[in-house]
């Protein structure tokens, strides 16, 4: 096993590390605000539990002294540093490296920076470059290939004149951009070719998407010429590791997007990308039971279960305000219950899919406006052969079924696809109203992004590497190498394994 005193760290690596020691979110996101509204129906505010996780514990001597080994270790840059400023202070707060500054004199240096002194950031450095000229702040930019290759597009938009100098600068930064984010830029210049309003994106660690601005289209010609240099990369990197020899590859990976986003990712004890399709379990299903179950020990919440049906011409939502459309009913609204508390909707697909509807979406709301995390719930869908109404009904076994995790009060959870039987997985917040037929536009658009074939597939992972260190065949052939859709449906890690992450 490698240790950690042997790998090259950077001074943000150590404060990750700093982070796992006080058991929190290596990832580092963003530092919750100290208050928060109670719902979103009361102004009044109080101090924000999140908030708790994000403090660092008592570090002792030995522990203050590893890691500032540690960070001695590093180049000790505050300009790296002080893009976590606010943490580091914090930290720095409880190292003490005063005590310490003979024996580690770089990284005493270094806080002594963070905690006292203004210390511009390397985008500084940047922005400043720029301001003298393109080329300067391409070579800075150079500095940090990932960020070059994430900055092409507004490179691009913001200087027509000087494509030439820019893609001369890009070939370089290619190659020392990580896979992923290869990946990445792809995926974003698939959708360059018209002009793009109602942009969003899922940040890390967020679970809504954000809003982006609109884009105006680029050339053809510059689209093809990113795409080209992106896949020559990415197949000369996987050109270089073992032969597969003879390869099989399943069309149904073309259904399995690349995982870019799974750090804010609970719905399933399966570890599944969001907007994956995933088959029913019973191709013979005729009904589809989701269903949201909840301990409520003083009768004083109310959750509610919905389900929104969409077609190409007409939308309906299925929740306690109406019970039945067509065939699928509501099992009632239960609000305000001692105890043990469950909701299911019963979907009857061939009724809905005669009535126009191709799509159903499921969402779980706290109509008091509390996060869904704050009630102990749980969350599950059962295939059924006849749909059935009652208001007694409540799950024997939550062996199905996973927790609910959600900080906000709107979570939905999954597209069923009516016409191919499928899951398309969501798992995303949203900040609409907590009743979901005064939510449609937002259910509308997440149809919109996420029930369509994903831009970049597995499928366009596999086959890079097959370009690049094998031969396709056909199942007729000798197979030396078989890429199977039930591999990787249910583990990403085998994504990433073939991705270089």
């Amino acid at each position: 096993m490698i240790k950690i005193e042997n790998l090259k760290l950077t001074t943000t690596d150590v404060l990750r590390i700093c982070v796992h020691l006080s058991g929190g979110d290596i990832s580092l996101p963003k530092v919750p605000d100290a208050q928060v509204r109670l719902n979103r129906w009361s102004s009044h505010k109080s101090d924000n539990p999140e908030r708790e996780k994000f403090k660092f514990k008592s570090f002792s001597r030995k522990e203050r002294k590893y890691i500032l080994g540690l960070l001695e270790k590093t180049n000790c840059d505050p300009k790296e540093m002080a893009l976590k400023s606010g943490r580091w202070v914090k930290l720095a707060h409880g190292l003490h490296a005063g005590e310490y500054k003979n024996a580690f004199p770089k990284a005493f240096d270094a806080i002594n920076k963070i905690r006292n002194e203004k210390v511009k950031t390397w985008y500084s450095k940047l922005n400043e470059a720029f301001d003298k000229s393109l080329e300067n702040g391409l070579k800075v930019l150079s500095e940090r290939p990932g960020e070059f290759s994430r900055r092409i597009d507004w490179l691009i938009r913001t200087n027509p004149k000087n494509i030439e100098l820019i893609m001369s600068y890009f070939s370089e930064a290619v190659k020392g951009t990580s896979n992923k984010v290869l990946f990445e830029v792809y995926n974003h210049f698939e959708n360059r070719l018209e002009a793009k309003s109602d942009r969003s994106v899922m940040i890390k660690g967020a679970r809504k998407r954000t809003p982006l601005p609109t884009l105006p289209a680029l050339s053809n010609n510059i689209v093809e010429s990113i795409h080209s240099k992106l896949f020559e990369t990415l197949r000369d990197k996987f050109s270089n590791l073992d032969s597969l020899g003879n390869c099989w590859i399943d069309e149904e990976l073309k259904k399995i997007p690349l995982p870019t986003n799974m750090r804010s990712m609970n719905f399933s004890s399966k570890p599944t990308v969001r907007g994956q399709r995933t088959p029913l379990d019973n191709p013979d299903a005729k009904v589809i039971r989701p269903f949201v179950h909840w301990m409520d020990p003083r009768g004083s919440e109310d959750l509610d279960l919905s389900v929104t049906f969409v077609g190409d011409k007409s939308a309906d939502v299925l929740s306690f305000s109406k019970l039945r459309v067509g065939k699928s009913v509501h099992s009632g609204d239960v609000r305000y219950r001692r105890g043990a508390c469950a909701e299911y909707i019963d979907i009857h697909m061939e009724d809905a899919l005669s009535r126009g509807y191709k799509y159903a979406v499921i969402d779980v709301r706290n109509f008091k406006g509390g996060s869904l995390k704050s009630v102990e719930t749980s969350f599950g869908i059962m295939e059924r052969e006849h749909p059935e109404s009652n208001t007694h009904w409540l799950p024997e076994t939550l062996s199905s079924c996973s927790s609910l995790e959600s900080t906000s009060s709107v979570t939905l959870i999954s597209i069923i696809d009516l016409v191919t039987k499928e899951y398309i997985m969501l798992d995303i917040d949203s900040d609409g109203t907590t009743y979901a037929r005064g939510d449609m536009k937002n259910t509308l658009k997440l149809v919109e992004d996420y029930a369509k074939l994903p831009k970049v597939s597995v499928y366009d992972l596999v086959l890079l590497h097959v370009e690049g260190r094998g031969k396709q065949v056909t199942l007729d052939d000798n197979v030396d190498t078989y890429f199977k859709y039930e591999d990787f449906m249910t583990s990403y890690e085998i994504t990433a394994s073939f991705m270089g992450v």
